[in-house]
């Protein structure tokens, strides 16, 4: 990919995570108010759903391994073997925003 320069607020603030883990084929099992659940994909042999998304902030957080944050956060926990500048570059050709 060329040599683009982020606006990392800008992404924090403008994608959605949750379209996100759609397009990465994830879909929540259960809705408990604002809160969407997931089986986690950062972790191998999730059997409840414990991935959760806050919709209105756009916030996540992994029960089972302890962490959350932002959809940044999210795509460097996800793609673990990139370099945070890959991570943020693999989100956004996932996403759709370029």
């Amino acid at each position: 990919m060329e040599n683009h320069r982020f606006d990392l607020n800008q992404i924090r603030e403008n994608f959605n995570l949750v379209d996100t883990l759609s397009r990465l084929g994830f879909e929540p099992l259960r809705k408990s108010g604002g809160e969407l659940f997931y089986l986690s994909m950062l972790r191998d042999n999730d059997s409840s759903p414990s991935f959760c998304v806050n919709e209105k902030a756009g916030l996540w957080y992994d029960h089972g391994i302890g962490k959350g944050g932002t959809v940044i956060d999210f795509a460097v926990h996800f793609w673990p073997n990139l370099t945070f500048k890959e991570a943020v570059e693999e989100l956004i050709k996932v996403s759709g925003n370029s």
